[in-house]
């Protein structure tokens, strides 16, 4: 019989409700978990993704954000469908045009690892009010998923879920070079529209 990990508690949503989910149990050694708990939902989808874990994991990656010139420490948490997840955190550069958003660490560092199929993205954001990813984070994560799932976080224990193809629509891809070039593919554009 297999023994299940600790339940806690964790707040969610915006009236404060709190439910109870059960901690994920820990590959031996490498405090890496052994499977996912499938507890919140995307509109739609059959697979679910434990958001306040996914959440948990982006502000571990906020703590070693590089942030000395804005002091807006950003963290990711990406899930691969294999069940790895990749942490990402922003870092500045005094030549500002060179800093790096988390959600673009945290993918490059999945996709250097051979990861190409995502589930989800936690972003956590300091302060109380919400970010979403910035346009080149949104165009540079639909490379390898429109229907991803964005977890937008920030100090408070709230959250708001979404896909990438809402925050992103009539986005340019992949499907849009194979088409013969009209540029745009999927989400929101008809057959032969520009």
């Amino acid at each position: 019989m297999k023994r299940k990990g600790p339940e806690r508690e964790t707040g969610a949503g915006r009236g404060g409700s709190s439910r109870s989910i059960r901690e994920p149990e820990r590959r031996r050694g490498t405090g890496e978990p052994a499977e996912r708990a499938a507890t919140v939902r995307r509109p739609g989808a059959r697979a679910g993704v434990d958001s306040a874990w996914l959440v948990a994991r982006a502000r571990e990656a906020q703590r070693s954000a590089y942030a000395p010139y804005s002091g807006y420490r950003v963290g990711a948490a990406l899930l691969a469908r294999d069940g790895r997840v990749f942490l990402g955190c922003n870092v500045e550069n005094a030549s500002y045009g060179l800093a790096i958003c988390a959600e673009r660490v945290a993918m490059v560092k999945a996709i250097s690892e051979g990861a190409r199929a995502f589930s989800a993205i936690a972003i956590v954001v300091p302060g109380s009010r919400l970010a979403s990813p910035c346009g080149a984070c949104r165009q540079f994560l639909f490379e390898f998923g429109a229907r991803l799932i964005v977890v937008l976080a920030g100090s408070a224990r709230r959250f708001r879920t979404t896909t990438l193809d809402l925050l992103l629509p009539g986005a340019f891809g992949p499907a849009g070079l194979e088409s013969g070039g009209t540029g745009r593919s999927g989400a929101g554009m008809g057959d032969g529209q520009k």
